[in-house]
């Protein structure tokens, strides 16, 4: 009889399991905060670089950013090749406004807009902890729409 039984008790032991139960508890939390960056509501994507930094900027429905730095070092050479930061941002007059999650404030300003790419000048609060690899102030950040069908 206990023979009979034991298939059916390997699920429930399995969904008992502490590492299931904790994975299974934080579940929706990683699916939203990968939903709030995730490509499918990005609305503006804003590219720039100075000497050996790049920086890619995304801005996503509902207020959420993420921003990508990389630095692109030789081969022989030691230091940070990469960053992510997210936080939150809001549409100000003639730009937005942005919020790290660690509280870092920038301000983007729209400098230049053509028929299909728009600049912005980023301008940053100082912020007492920074060693200068997040520091994204004075850069000019720039978005590129592709050009409809049929535009030259």
């Amino acid at each position: 009889m206990l023979a009979d039984a034991w298939p059916w008790l390997i699920p429930i032991f399995w969904g008992a399991d502490i590492g299931t139960v904790v994975f299974l508890a934080v579940l929706p939390r990683l699916v939203r905060e990968w939903w709030q960056t995730s490509y499918f509501t990005k609305r503006i994507t804003l590219v720039g670089s100075r000497d050996i930094e790049s920086a890619t900027l995304t801005l996503h429905s509902g207020g959420h950013y993420h921003l990508q730095k990389s630095w692109s070092r030789p081969a022989a050479s030691t230091g940070i090749v990469g960053l992510g930061e997210t936080g939150k941002y809001v549409e100000i007059e003639n730009g937005f406004e942005l919020t790290a999650h660690h509280g870092l404030r920038r301000v983007l300003r729209l400098s230049k807009q053509e028929a299909y790419e728009s600049t912005y000048l980023v301008e940053e609060d100082t912020w007492p902890q920074d060693d200068g690899y997040s520091s994204l102030g004075g850069w000019m950040l720039s978005t590129y729409d592709a050009k409809p069908e049929g535009i030259q």
